[in-house]
């Protein structure tokens, strides 16, 4: 089956390119440079020519802060390019799968969110998905929206390799402690929207959460990295202290609680919540 991936740079992008043969899928890996998806005709055009049998959306304007400045450039990524990918996937009777994330909830709630809890958005960031899962919805009936929380890989620039590397340079962390989420391993996410590739149909479409477990504060999250670098022998920092957010003054206001309940997600595809705590592991050991 062929598969049609766009944002094939980003972290969950290379994962899934690297995944998909192992699914029975022949992968189509397109990056920004090679398929701007805000740009319907090269969509359109691009989609005519691979004919893929599904469409995975891993491309995405991600950086939340500067999103409050490059509104428009946010929205051509997480609004206008999805909604593009849904006409043309409804044009050719195309699965999508498109990924989204843990920001559009305003993070008062204290239990994991639901996929029919009310969206409220911090962040202009989170505006844009936002609007792009509704333009999604709107669009193509047969779609997969996965929203996914505080990815982390071996590709890329995130929370995780960040923190691994302060820790092996600075003598002292100081690391926000009032912000709780779930750390997901990109190779997780990959696996589980090969898996709904495969799986989706007439009664499964629609929008699913997927997110690691434990859920943990950024702090217990930089403790777990600094603990396991111990271990190894690997870490130069003495201290790591906790602080509230408010220390680390940021353009965009991050939800103070964003753990996502993946139970539908379990129940309907049997793909069960990651245990982060191992992908973290496996990534140390790498490195």
């Amino acid at each position: 089956m062929k598969l049609l991936i766009t944002g094939a740079n980003g972290q969950i992008g290379q994962e899934l390119t690297i995944q998909a043969p192992t699914h029975g899928f022949t992968p189509f890996s397109l990056s920004r440079a090679e398929l701007d998806i805000s740009d319907f005709n090269k969509v359109d055009n691009t989609v005519a020519d691979i004919k893929p049998d599904i469409i995975i959306n891993a491309a995405a304007f991600t950086n939340v802060d500067l999103a409050e400045t490059e509104q428009e450039l946010a929205l051509a990524g997480n609004q206008k390019g999805p909604e593009n990918l849904a006409i043309t996937a409804a044009k050719f009777n195309i699965p999508l799968l498109h990924i989204s994330t843990d920001f559009i909830f305003d993070g008062k709630k204290q239990t994991p969110y639901l996929e029919n809890d009310t969206p409220n958005p911090l962040s202009f960031y989170g505006e844009s998905k936002l609007l792009g899962e509704e333009a999604v919805r709107n669009t193509w009936r047969k779609h997969i929206i996965l929203r996914v929380s505080w990815v982390f890989g071996r590709f890329g620039r995130n929370f995780f390799s960040g923190v691994a590397q302060w820790a092996k340079d600075k003598d002292k962390l100081q690391v926000v402690a009032d912000q709780v989420g779930g750390p997901t391993p990109a190779g997780a996410v990959a696996q589980a929207l090969l898996i709904i590739a495969k799986k989706a149909g007439e009664h499964s479409w629609g929008t699913y959460h997927y997110s690691g477990l434990p859920a943990v504060s950024r702090f217990e999250y930089t403790q777990f990295i600094v603990a396991e670098l111990k271990n190894m022998g690997l870490k130069k920092v003495a201290d790591v202290a906790p602080v509230p957010a408010s220390h680390y003054p940021m353009p965009a206001q991050r939800p103070v609680y964003s753990a996502l309940d993946t139970g539908l997600l379990e129940r309907t595809f049997g793909i069960k919540a990651p245990d982060w705590r191992e992908s973290a592991k496996k990534l140390l050991h790498n490195k």
